[in-house]
């Protein structure tokens, strides 16, 4: 799900023709769309499995959280972090910031 939420820098059209410079605008296109789907989805899902993943913890004490969960929960976080979203992904009227990180955790 986070590469399909990814920015991808537009692919050169030089010397392609009219018809394959079509094909390319229509593919950004069709990226850009489900980027505009997907990372919400994605940010809400991440933000739903790290508030369970801290209710968890606060519950167990000192005892240890299970493996495959801290694992996860370091996977989405360092995901979050390096991912570079389209910036047309969150809508205008957001207040949230536009780092997925900090709309993830924030909320």
């Amino acid at each position: 799900m986070f590469d399909l939420c990814r920015f991808r820098e537009d692919a050169s059209t030089e010397g392609l023709s009219a018809d394959q410079q079509a094909k390319v605008k229509r593919h950004i296109e069709v990226r850009q769309k489900v980027a505009r789907i997907a990372t919400p989805i994605l940010i809400n899902r991440c933000r739903q499995t790290l508030r369970k993943f801290v209710t968890d913890e606060i519950k167990v004490g000192s005892l240890s959280m299970p493996r495959n969960r801290i694992n996860e929960a370091v996977f989405i976080l360092e995901s979050l972090r390096t991912l570079n979203c389209y910036p047309q992904s969150f809508s205008r009227t957001d207040a949230m910031p536009v780092n997925p990180l900090e709309r993830a955790v924030v909320t």
